[in-house]
């Protein structure tokens, strides 16, 4: 009887690792599918010149990624927090050119921020992840 709950205990310990990483890893594109919508509206704001607009969707960008850099720096993959590091900053920009309301620059701000979302995905670090 203790050999199988022994056995029993280690199966599970065994299993609640990659059960763990699971859960963590839907947590994650369910917050980066919210950072694309983010993406969408900041465009939409951009294309429609609404200052305050451009710097809420900029902002929910901002507090996304800084929660989702979190993840990244505790798997220690430098490479991807050099690049959440990148779009961080430039959804900052833009969030500072939507309160200046300066906003003749918007549209290659924001290509500049796709560019650097971009480099992000294409580099698919979720891949990276120990299974």
């Amino acid at each position: 009887m203790k050999q199988t709950l022994r056995l029993f205990v280690i199966v599970m310990a065994c299993l609640s690792g990659p059960a763990y990483l699971f859960a963590q890893n839907d947590a994650l594109r369910e917050s980066m599918d919210n950072t694309q919508d983010a993406k969408g509206d900041l465009m939409e704001a951009v294309d429609a010149q609404q200052g305050q607009k451009i710097t809420a969707a900029a902002d929910t960008i901002v507090k996304l990624l800084e929660e989702n850099r979190k993840f990244w720096a505790d798997k220690k993959m430098p490479d991807v927090l050099e690049m959440f590091d990148d779009t961080i900053g430039q959804a900052k920009a833009m969030s500072a050119m939507g309160k200046s309301g300066k906003l003749d620059g918007a549209k290659e701000a924001f290509a500049k921020l796709s560019t650097s979302c971009s480099r992000c995905h294409d580099a698919h670090p979720e891949e990276k992840l120990p299974k």
